[in-house]
């Protein structure tokens, strides 16, 4: 039987939007394949089957790159991380559309 834990998280841009095709990647940690995850729509990435210890991952998208994670695995449990790279803020009052 195995012991293992997971890691899940979100990644969102400073606008607090979800943000897809993100590469997070395990940089150090217990002995483990190299493994990456990508966020799907809706921000949402997942590891699976890591062993207990102490993890760094890292998330990267097009020519942004988060900080350094660190995440504590334990047993049979899952940690959740929120994870916000920053990106151009987008003027909201740019968007809005006169209505007559």
């Amino acid at each position: 039987m195995s012991f293992t834990g997971a890691i899940k998280g979100r990644v969102r841009n400073a606008n607090d939007v979800p943000m897809e095709d993100v590469n997070i990647v395990i940089v150090a940690g217990p002995n483990h394949p190299d493994i990456a995850a990508v966020t799907g729509w809706d921000g949402i990435f997942v590891f699976s089957g890591l062993q207990p210890g102490n993890y760094v991952i890292r998330a990267y998208s097009s020519n942004r790159i988060s900080d350094d994670i660190p995440v504590r695995i334990v047993a049979w449990k899952t940690a959740f991380v929120d994870i916000w790279l920053e990106t151009d803020i987008v003027d909201e009052e740019a968007n809005v559309v006169d209505e007559i």
